[in-house]
């Protein structure tokens, strides 16, 4: 009898470590497919994000500045868009977003379709920017305000 209940024992143990293998090497496959999958997606959003920026930089080649940066500007205003959609998106740079804004004022269209995306961020001081940006933001505030 005793003999019996090891067996049993031994074969109902062998069964469960079968089965917590074989549940193991599903989910490694799993997880492997679902990286794969991961990594097909931001390679598609790479080429899609080279192929945007060619475009823009032979605008730019061809002399079309206000094209470039028309298509630049939608490109950004959809990512802005895209991001704040989010929970926990990054909120620096959406606050980057707006204050590109504040010294580039959108049209009023664009204004209002990201205003949603926007609402309660704040704008950067010169002093929180990038190199570039902040440059922007200097150069706006020393024009003459006639001019802006």
């Amino acid at each position: 009898m005793v003999r019996t209940v090891t067996r049993m024992g031994i074969r109902t143990a062998a069964w469960a470590l079968l089965a917590v293998t074989a549940g193991g090497v599903g989910y490694l496959a799993g997880s492997r497919e679902g990286q794969q999958a991961t990594i097909r997606a931001l390679q598609t959003e790479a080429a899609g994000n080279l192929s945007q920026r060619i475009e823009a930089l032979s605008l730019l080649r061809l002399g079309d500045v206000s094209g470039a940066i028309a298509r630049l500007e939608d490109e950004a205003d959809q990512l802005t868009r895209t991001i704040a959609s989010n929970p926990g998106s990054d909120r620096r740079v959406l606050a980057a977003a707006k204050t590109y804004l504040s010294a580039a004022p959108p049209s009023p269209s664009r204004e209002k379709e990201l205003a949603g995306a926007l609402e309660g961020v704040p704008a950067l001081d010169p002093s929180q920017c990038s190199t570039a940006l902040k440059q922007l933001l200097l150069s706006v505030q020393a024009e003459p305000a006639e001019r802006r």
